[in-house]
């Protein structure tokens, strides 16, 4: 017989609480995991760039996307019937903001990595992951706000763990000499 207490809305509460810790975790044990791996296979400089390309594709895309996917959580709560029109202009924003991102990029891709000091190829794989980090982060707070925890922890996971396979796949498959390429594809 289960006690009255987690019959309601603390038990829901400590349900999801332990769906978003056990997604957590494993997300923490595949960077224990791929450390090691990608150490073994990247050069210290190799490493390095991607470490470097990591905080500026961050950067980027809070300022390419203007940081608009975090508003869907908040505005799904106000329960308004144009939930899908907001939705739309969240999605709209940001991919024109993108768009002029690009044509900035391919105009002038040398002097943003002088710039930055990173290879060119590295700059190029900006556009992509603010496009990716726009669409997952669209889905992970509308999953949140929607009190729907296994789907959050599911895209977590799901792209995490794709995304890290194919990392250590096409760095292993890259050429020896810009094995940090693979990783960025």
């Amino acid at each position: 017989m289960r006690l009255k207490i987690l019959q309601g809305d603390f038990g829901k509460t400590l349900k999801d609480s332990w769906t978003y810790l056990s997604g957590s975790i494993a997300l923490k044990g595949l960077s224990i995991i791929g450390i090691p791996i990608l150490t073994r296979l990247l050069t210290p400089e190799d490493y390095g760039i991607l470490n470097i390309f990591s905080a500026y594709a961050l950067i980027f895309s809070v300022l390419c996307t203007l940081n608009l996917e975090t508003s869907v959580g908040r505005y799904y709560f106000e329960q308004k019937n144009d939930f899908k029109s907001f939705l739309g202009t969240s999605l709209l924003l940001p991919l024109l903001s993108i768009i002029l991102f690009q044509i900035v990029i391919f105009l002038v891709p040398n002097q943003i990595a002088s710039l930055l000091d990173l290879p060119v190829i590295a700059v190029l794989f900006f556009i992509p992951c603010a496009l990716l980090n726009l669409l997952k982060g669209i889905h992970l707070n509308y999953y949140r706000a929607s009190k729907q925890p296994k789907k959050v922890r599911s895209l977590s996971l799901i792209s995490g763990y794709i995304g890290f396979g194919l990392g250590i796949l096409f760095v292993y498959l890259h050429d020896e000499k810009d094995r940090y390429e693979g990783k960025l594809w």
